[in-house]
């Protein structure tokens, strides 16, 4: 079974939901996951030529190796923002 790997982060910030990225997959996704893929290439490259391709699948999601894995990482960032948002609030509305 395939597992999926997140890169952490070890200087203590966290930018997730609402971070200043996260407003750029909106609109256009695939448009917008391209653009990602591309500038992340071109950044890596050093300078360098970089040819990327994208091909588009359709597949079911028990077809993704390592799904399992990748619903529980989404769920634990889902818990993990959820308890971020209710903080805030309560902080908020303990300055009232």
């Amino acid at each position: 079974m395939e597992n999926w790997q997140f890169s952490k982060r070890d200087d203590g910030v966290e930018i997730g939901l609402g971070g200043n990225a996260s407003g750029s997959f909106t609109n256009d996704l695939f448009f917008n996951l391209a653009r990602e893929a591309l500038q992340n290439s071109l950044d890596a490259s050093a300078g360098g030529k970089v040819k990327v391709s994208f091909s588009v699948e359709q597949l079911e999601a028990d077809d993704l190796p390592g799904i399992e894995s990748l619903k529980s990482h989404l769920a634990d960032c889902l818990a993990h923002a959820k308890a971020k948002i209710i903080d805030l609030l309560l902080h908020t509305l303990n300055k009232v």
